[in-house]
């Protein structure tokens, strides 16, 4: 896109690493309206209106919290995306997509069956399921233990799995289930090993974390090798071996019949290991698979870790179930456009913050929050989409303090924000998932705005384009940039930052 003279205005940003904001570029350009086609549309929105005509087939959108969702083609690979083609809320990359879907169309899924999404009917153009959903577990992985520790390294260096990546290698070895698939379930359901279950009872599977009481039932691990090593062997004998209590069949696709309450949990564990290690085709053609030799690892404690050892001067943190009298004010109240993101695989959305009241629904891992305020039981009131509910403060990694920027007042209802970073962004932190996931506009009203966020014309640079029909005259917005975007050289933008704009009235 031409870009005309960027004003450049220049704000005051303290250091925060080898990426941020930078102290002498954070800059907001402020292009001319003429030059910033303020007429582009964000990507064309999929109709959900019923379709009565018994000729015309729609595949049924899923439910909350694992619908609305489409697919869609991204530079050859395939997306699986959160939300609406104006809304999206997350998505994650499949790998490279099969040759009858193509970028520009919106698709949608039944089984695996893709459909072709119109005004007039979801028409099926193929079947496909991406390979490591149907990979046979008991096949040794392509991956070393080096290879292991410097995919985590390189993409979470601050992760405590770094240098575990022997005890996967082991834990192949003795029980026959391949260590790149067990390296990736543990990254996502652990959130690279960073969750509290992970870092207080070294339980990196949600092992026995019931939905109830995720925190005091899980299962207590002197070690993560043990945590490893023991759940390796359970789903082997469990879910891979035909005589396994929960066998289908010894796949992903197979495991996530029993394993898991969230239909789309294999394909996002194939995800993580696409991105570990791309598939190839035909390198596990002739694989053989692999045997039990070993007897069973010592089983683990079911029972509530020991006390995290409490630096003196400082309270021990809120920790399992929540008291039963539930505390509906707010203890803190946030300013407008405080974010939040989930960090669970799926959490509750409960009308009162209590583990009793009246479920909204559930979200999925990186779902993003405005946040209201918290309570003095741990309780979050936040608002996603439309709806306004309680989470649990434990399971959400909360923004409460970003850094701010000089607002901007007068701004055109139209407007299109140039963000220009003082390094280039890595190919992940241009991504649909970061750009769709890690900057956003938030209305203090109505929660998150449809915009559309974009690389730009260098690679350093993103544009935040307006929603359909402009911003509200007279609004009040914040434009938010979440941590943890990416720059080639490494590393990662470790803090947040805001800045409010108010659009003009006229």
């Amino acid at each position: 896109m031409a870009m005309s003279r960027l004003i450049q205005r220049v704000f005051p940003v303290a250091l925060v690493g080898a990426f941020l904001l930078s102290p002498v570029q954070p800059v907001f350009g402020l292009p001319s309206l003429s030059s910033v086609a303020a007429s582009t549309s964000p990507v064309a929105s999929v109709s959900t209106a019923a379709i009565t005509p018994a000729t015309i087939f729609r595949v049924p959108d899923r439910a909350s919290p694992y619908g609305p969702d489409f697919y869609k083609v991204v530079n050859g690979h395939l997306y699986h995306v959160w939300g609406t083609p104006n809304l999206v809320t997350a998505s994650i990359d499949l790998g490279t997509a099969p040759s009858f879907l193509v970028q520009g169309n919106i698709y949608v899924k039944d089984k695996d069956s893709f459909y072709l999404r119109d005004t007039n009917e979801d028409r099926l153009v193929g079947i496909y399921t991406p390979p490591y959903q149907v990979l046979d577990l008991r096949m040794a992985a392509h991956m070393t233990a080096q290879d292991i520790d410097d995919y985590i390294r390189q993409a979470n260096p601050s992760s405590p799995l770094v240098g575990q990546g022997a005890a996967f290698l082991e834990a192949q070895e003795k029980y026959g289930v391949n260590a790149h698939y067990l390296a990736a379930h543990a990254i996502l359901e652990s959130n690279w090993g960073m969750s509290d279950i992970a870092r207080d009872k070294h339980n990196l599977f949600g092992f026995q974390a019931y939905d109830d009481s995720p925190y005091d039932s899980a299962a207590y691990f002197p070690g993560f090798r043990e945590s490893i090593l023991y759940v390796a062997y359970y789903v082997r004998v469990n879910y891979l071996d035909a005589s396994g209590r929960y066998y289908t069949s010894s796949n992903l696709k197979g495991m996530n019949t029993y394993y898991a309450s969230d239909p789309d949990w294999a394909e996002k564990i194939a995800s993580v290991m696409q991105r570990m290690r791309a598939y190839q085709d035909g390198e596990y053609d002739k694989a053989a698979l692999l045997t039990l030799t070993a007897p069973p690892p010592p089983s683990p404690v079911s029972m509530p870790s020991p006390s995290p050892v409490i630096p003196p001067g400082t309270s021990p943190p809120s920790r399992g179930t929540t008291p039963p009298t539930p505390e509906s004010g707010l203890a803190a109240s946030y300013p407008p456009g405080t974010l939040g993101r989930v960090a669970t695989d799926l959490l509750n959305f409960r009308a009162e913050p209590s583990t009793g009241a009246q479920k909204l629904g559930m979200l999925s891992r990186g779902t993003p929050l405005v946040l209201m305020g918290k309570n003095t039981q741990g309780w979050y009131q936040a608002k996603t989409g439309e709806k306004t509910g309680w989470v649990y403060g434990n399971y959400v990694d909360a923004d409460e303090a970003p850094s701010e920027l000089p607002a901007s007042t007068g701004v055109a209802k139209d407007k299109t924000w140039t963000i220009k970073f003082n390094l280039p962004l890595s190919s992940l932190g241009t991504s649909p998932d970061v750009l769709q996931g890690y900057v956003s506009v938030v209305n203090a009203q109505d929660g998150f705005v449809p915009i559309q966020v974009v690389p730009g014309p260098s690679p350093e640079v993103l544009l935040v384009k307006p929603p359909a029909g402009g911003y509200l005259p007279g609004g009040e917005y914040y434009l938010y940039i979440y941590k943890g975007l990416t720059p080639k050289s490494g590393g990662a933008l470790p803090g947040s930052v805001r800045m409010k704009f108010t659009v003009k009235t006229k």
